[in-house]
């Protein structure tokens, strides 16, 4: 239904994510690649992506999944500390966790990536280092780094309003973020976006496309989908989605994108990442001239040492601190 949507583009990417994919079992993994071969035409070197929780790699399910074409693994670490595992309410303790990366590396897969949460309430320097140390000496080929948000009517959200856990200071989260940020490179990771570091030639093309406004098509509940025109995103009940499906329709909203949503796109994504936002792209493409719009604001960035502005405008290590209220600086109307 959706296979015209990409206009015969090669498929170089796919990204099992959402939920937990490692559930499928070989039968439905098989006829989920066989309908993107049948309907796309696929590079034969295409990155394929699975999210996997470690309590669900046994070695029986590695082999299956490394046998019918992943190529890489983003593993859901979080962390390396069995009191926080239990806080995050996961499925696996910290010796899972290791071995499920030693396990996939014997299995074959040499492009393994692995999550770590900062910023956890209750949570000491030390304990963080811990962490830092130990992801660092499994040596996989890619970390993403996120820090905890919590939010209202969730159960972090609840234990926050009745003190259970006290609320993370800023402060705090960026000790840990500007800890990381001094470790990862000299273990020879480049952040080459904020919340991501990896090994030269390790990072996720999947997600860089995101960031460069590549066309990409999602499928199944929630999948969110962009052709460069606009953006169209799936519903989200999973029930609804089915039922629409089973009588032809795909159920989504579209938006059509206009010229000042376009440009906030290019500086909201390009401004994360290493080489950040192309004020010739924005000349050439939209014909918007950034420096002129903005010379007041980035003045001002550049004097407080937060970016770097010369054919391409970036957020030094100081001012990834603070992103999101440069970014917020940059969006026009």
């Amino acid at each position: 239904m959706q296979r015209d949507y990409l206009h015969s583009k090669e498929i170089k990417t796919i990204y099992f994510g959402g939920g937990t994919p490692s559930l499928l079992n070989e039968k439905e993994l098989q006829k989920v690649l066989g309908a993107i071969q049948t309907n796309f035409s696929v590079s034969t070197d295409a990155e394929i992506t699975m999210e996997v929780n470690p309590d669900d790699l046994s070695a029986e399910k590695l082999e299956i999944i490394y046998n019918n074409g992943i190529n890489r693994l983003s593993i859901g670490i979080q962390s390396f500390n069995d009191e926080f595992l239990k806080f995050f309410n996961r499925a696996h303790n910290a010796q899972m966790a290791q071995d499920s990366i030693i396990d996939a590396r014997s299995t074959g897969f040499e492009n393994i990536s692995v999550d770590l949460i900062f910023g956890i309430p209750n949570q000491s320097t030390s304990q963080f280092e811990n962490d830092l140390k130990k992801i660092i000496a499994l040596d996989t080929e890619h970390i993403s780094i996120y820090g905890l948000t919590i939010e209202e009517k969730t159960v972090f959200g609840k234990w926050l309003d009745t003190n259970k856990i006290q609320p993370i200071s800023e402060e705090f989260a960026a000790t840990q973020l500007e800890m990381i940020m001094n470790e990862l490179p000299k273990a020879g990771f480049q952040q080459y976006e904020i919340s991501n570091f990896s090994k030269l030639g390790f990072e996720s093309k999947h997600n860089s496309n995101y960031w460069t406004q590549e066309h990409y098509l999602g499928i199944g509940p929630s999948g969110h989908s962009y052709n460069g025109i606009s953006r169209q995103s799936n519903v989200a009940n999973n029930a609804k989605y089915i039922s629409s499906v089973r009588n032809g329709k795909i159920p989504f909203d579209l938006e059509i994108l206009d010229r000042s949503q376009k440009i906030n796109e290019h500086i909201l994504t390009r401004i994360r990442t290493l080489d950040g936002i192309s004020l010739n792209q924005l000349k050439t493409q939209f014909s918007f001239d950034f420096v002129e719009k903005f010379e007041k604001e980035i003045k001002t960035f550049v004097g407080l040492g937060l970016i770097v502005a010369h054919n391409n405008l970036y957020l030094t290590q100081k001012g990834k601190l603070v992103a999101d209220s440069i970014t917020e600086s940059f969006m026009i109307d």
